[in-house]
């Protein structure tokens, strides 16, 4: 803690020198912007808000008419804006205005309607952006949306962003899939920062839900390459949390109060946050503190049968699963689905101090402390394992210092520090099935067959796999205006991420059930690692003319990453299973071939022998076209490129995921000198903002390259085992190195690597839509949509894969119709296509409304044909890939005072009480729910 206090002393001291001798040298020209605010029969619009945003250093000056329509808004350095106005009951009007030391003069026209205009400061990297005037597809919650639809999730308030979908029905746990990528090649970051750390499993990924809805101010997702801005892992799309800030006051001290509580029937999903907010001239202060429970929910009306199960499990062995791992069951309409609790709480502290001209320091600090977060649907009777996260606790402490508009080509300077340490478990109970109960095994050449009897069974063992990452970040950043026309963002960025593996497993007693004291392992299943990276990035966004902008920017990233032998690491008989079978893989590696040479770090490395380094270069950029035609119609094309650093469990993990004492082992072997994956985004699209319709329609490429992917060899002499190849260990060297009384005789042993292999394609077109329609004195409707259709394709298949669609693709007489060719092999986690339509309506005065949306997700055909895991396939593995179309109604009012509102939203999810998958989730939705969320805050309690 020490060297952490040390280093933002350092940082803050540093900023706030520099500012203050920049300060001294120059003051920035200011200027003044005025006009009138009407309706369309030329009536003023008294009260109308017009908001001016700088484009430069993302300041916001905002005003209101007078009775006769009249405004003036003064003190804007010259420079952009966007300047909008808008009243309750109208639609927002907004352009983009040019200031100088002159001032401007500039009208406003407001029509009936609810439509407003969106600013994204993600794809700005921190300054406010239009996101018409954005080359990519840009999705942005405000907290008005979040406040109205009250959604279930962090990552439910993204429904309406084209081309992501949810993984896990567990609202704590969603996880999300951006133009079909998961994981760490979705990058998540708080308010700028990144919440993606270098342990992040890609089969695993991280949940938004470790930030709170309530805590939010907006979420915004932006699809697409975003390496230059952003680093590592931005590959799919970037996705930022904006935590809520503190409330400023002009030259009164103001105390605020605001209470959010929302519930969810299904689940019995509650929530519920408190906030308190000083504020006086000088300063702002604000606490909050949440809570939120979660239990089992209910599917919908319709059952599943045993004979639905049956049929899919018979399905399931044409693609090469094992009966042993398949589960059969039945599951009245509205069963309950088990193992999807959480429960917890989020707290945060945010301090602002004022310092003259426009300059600031925030200190920041966030927690989460989640327990007992399951995996719906895993466990019996439904799946072999049982898997949760015992607790996830996350704990985040920043400070920023932010200097605005300091002299006319200074616009902004940000400068800030951040430590976030992020521990949680993955936890899990493994299960087998009872012999002779859903299944009967039987000798070759024989296949064996289903019982037609519900599955029963034996708890085997509990594994826990705890990661701690501790995140150290500083930054520096500046945006400059050159001269007219060029707004230059350039900086500096550093992070480091520690990661601290503890694992720990055990066996039951098969007869007794109660724990065997002597299957205790503890250790490390990955080594202790340090990840480094330093980068410096520059963007140019330049209008020569006003119809017309040209924008690129370069990035270079320098990681260094360094594994240090660890006690307890590897695991087990891990180590002495790798030495035994090393000299047959060395030999005749087949598919490992590209990690022959990591054997040598990594077995030295498991032998506490030495450091394992690495040390890469990535650089990456992006250039774009925006036209920006009369009527709001603006063009675009972006080039951009991506990469992603290899996590930790990828280069250093070595584990066996088929624990003593079975004569089996799978081992999955890190490889230290994997590539970064690499990605190429191509983008055009077309854009169109008017008063009252906003459209856009776009196409991607994203070509990826050296993308890491498990890989096995097929071994001589070797086991056939339900269709997977064991290396055979000789008994005598199986007595001699593995040595263990259970493990005497034969061994058969099946390596997983890791190599960089795959060539990937996923091309798509998104589309979205919103219109107002007045209805005069009673207010107004919004008809609006969102469509994704996305196609992948596997460029590098594996033998395995081509057999598998010759004999099971293509085929009418399976219980499903899956498509793919030699040519164009599927990708998994493809939703082909994905549309969100619905109607808002408003009142006059903005304060009732009421939204019915439908969502449909159309039959997934193309799957990877390969993607289904042994030991967690079940009957939902292949119901996810149904189409469904899922429906709600909401409505609510909001009463505002001067000094106090409240709000409250009642509808119902799941409308028509549906039994249907998420794509790609094992476990079914809820059935109908109903949802009630309700706002109070009281803005100025301190009022005489």
């Amino acid at each position: 803690m020490k060297c952490i206090s040390t280093m933002m002393i350092r940082t803050l001291s540093l900023s706030l020198l520099m500012a203050l001798l920049l300060a001294l040298t120059a003051w920035a020209q200011s200027g003044a912007l005025s006009g009138k605010v009407v309706d369309q029969t030329g009536a003023a619009v008294a009260g109308a808000t017009i908001k001016a945003i700088s484009l430069a250093s993302g300041r916001e000056t905002i005003a209101n008419a007078d009775g006769n329509g009249a405004y003036q808004l003064t003190d804007l350095a010259a420079g952009p804006y966007r300047v909008s106005a808008d009243a309750p009951g109208f639609g927002t009007t907004a352009l983009n205005v040019t200031i100088s030391g002159s001032g401007a003069k500039q009208d406003f026209t407001l029509s009936p309607g609810s439509i407003g205009d969106t600013i994204t400061v993600t794809a700005g990297k921190g300054s406010a952006r239009v996101a018409a005037e954005t080359p990519q597809t840009v999705t942005v919650v405000t907290s008005a949306d979040l406040e109205q639809r009250r959604p279930a999730s962090t990552l439910e308030a993204l429904e309406r962003s084209p081309s992501l979908v949810t993984n896990e029905t567990n609202p704590a746990r969603a996880r999300p899939i951006f133009r079909g990528l998961t994981g760490p090649r979705v990058l998540m970051v708080i308010d700028g920062e990144r919440l993606n750390n270098t342990r992040t499993d890609p089969q695993t990924g991280l949940s938004p839900g470790i930030i709170d809805v309530t805590q939010l101010a907006s979420i915004e997702a932006v699809g697409g390459s975003g390496s230059s801005l952003y680093g590592s892992d931005s590959i799919g799309g970037t996705i930022n949390m904006i935590t809520k800030a503190p409330t400023r006051a002009d030259d009164r001290d103001v105390l605020a109060v605001r209470f959010d509580g929302n519930y969810f029937g299904q689940g019995a999903n509650r929530r519920g946050a408190v906030t308190v907010n000083y504020a006086n001239k000088w300063m702002a202060a604000r606490l909050s503190g949440g809570l939120f429970r979660n239990a089992n929910y209910t599917t919908g009306n319709e059952a599943i049968t045993q004979d639905q199960v049956l049929a899919t499990g018979n399905f399931s062995l044409l693609l090469g699963n094992s009966p042993v791992n398949y589960t059969v069951w039945s599951l009245p309409k509205h069963g309950e689905i088990l193992n999807g609790q959480a429960h917890g709480g989020n707290g945060q502290s945010d301090l602002w101090f004022f310092l003259p001209r426009n300059q600031s320091i925030r200190l920041r600090q966030l927690s989460s402390q989640h327990y007992d977060l399951g995996n719906a649907f895993s466990g019996p009777p439904f799946e072999l394992q049982d898997r949760f996260n015992g607790f996830r606790k996350l704990d985040k402490y920043g400070a920023r210092y932010e200097a605005l508009e300091l002299t006319p080509w200074l616009a902004r300077v940000t400068s800030g520090f951040y430590h976030q340490k992020l521990s949680f478990p993955q936890d899990q109970i493994g299960n087998s099935i009872r012999a002779g109960s859903s299944f009967l095994a039987a000798a070759a050449p024989n296949p064996a067959r289903f019982t037609g009897a519900p599955s029963t069974f034996i708890r085997g063992d509990y594994t826990q796999n705890k990661n701690s990452i501790t995140t150290n970040g500083a930054d520096f950043q500046a945006s400059l205006l050159p001269f007219k026309g060029l707004i230059v963002t350039t900086g500096y960025q550093w992070f480091r991420d520690e990661s601290l593996d503890e694992f720990e497993r055990f066996g039951y007693n098969a007869t007794t059930g109660a724990v065997n004291p002597a299957s205790l392992v503890k250790g490390a299943s990955s080594p202790r690692t340090f990840y480094t990276d330093n980068a410096f990035y520059s963007q140019a966004e330049y209008d020569p003319i006003r119809w017309f902008r040209v924008s690129g920017g370069l990035r270079v990233d320098n990681w260094n990453t360094q594994a240090r032998p660890t006690a307890g690491f590897p695991l087990g008989s891990e180590f002495a299973i790798l030495r035994a079978a090393l000299p047959v893989l060395t030999q005749n590696p087949g598919p490992l071939a590209p990690q022959v040479n990591s054997f040598g770090p990594i077995t030295q490395l498991a032998g506490g022998q030495g450091r394992a380094l690495t040390s890469s270069t990535a650089v990456t950029g992006n250039a774009a076209v925006v036209f920006r035609l009369p009527g709001g119609i603006n063009p675009y094309f972006r080039w951009a490129n991506s990469y992603r650093e290899p996590s930790v469990s990828e280069r250093y993990l070595i584990r066996n995921f088929i624990p003593a004492p079975s004569t089996l082992s799978a081992v999955v072997v890190g490889n230290p000198l994997l590539k970064p994956e690499k990605g190429t985004n191509y983008e055009f699209g077309l854009k169109v903002q008017q008063q009252r319709f906003n459209a856009s329609v776009n196409y991607f490429r994203n070509q990826l390259t050296d993308l890491i992917i498990f890989a096995s060899p097929i071994f001589t002499p070797a086991q056939s085992i339900f269709g997977n190849t064991y290396l055979l260990i000789p008994p005598d060297v199986a007595n001699g190195v593995l040595g263990s009384p259970a493990n005497r005789g034969q061994h058969s042993t099946q390596i997983n690597g890791r190599i960089n292999q795959a060539k990937t394609l996923i091309t798509g077109v998104e589309a979205t839509f919103e219109a107002s329609l007045p209805l005069g004195s009673v207010g107004s409707l919004t008809p609006f949509a969102t469509m994704s259709w996305l196609h992948g394709t596997n460029q590098s298949p594996s033998q395995q894969q081509l057999t598998l669609i010759a004999n099971v693709f293509n085929r009418s007489d399976t219980a499903y119709q899956l498509e793919g060719s030699a040519d164009d092999v599927p990708l998994g986690n493809i939703t082909p296509y994905r549309g969100v339509f619905g109607v808002q309506f408003s009142d006059r005065k903005a304060a009732w409304f009421s939204e019915y949306t439908v969502r449909h997700q159309s039959q997934v055909k193309r799957v990877r044909p390969d993607g289904f895991t042994d030991n967690l396939t079940n009957y939902g593995t292949f119901a996810s890939l149904n189409g469904f179309v899922r429906q709600s109604l909401k409505g609510g009012y909001n009463w505002q005072r001067e000094d106090y509102r409240m709000s409250f939203t009642v509808g119902l999810d799941n409308l028509t009480d549906k039994l249907y998958w998420e794509h790609f989730q094992n476990a079914p939705a809820p059935g109908r729910a109903f949802v009630f969320g309700v706002t109070l805050d009281f803005k100025n309690l301190l009022k005489k």
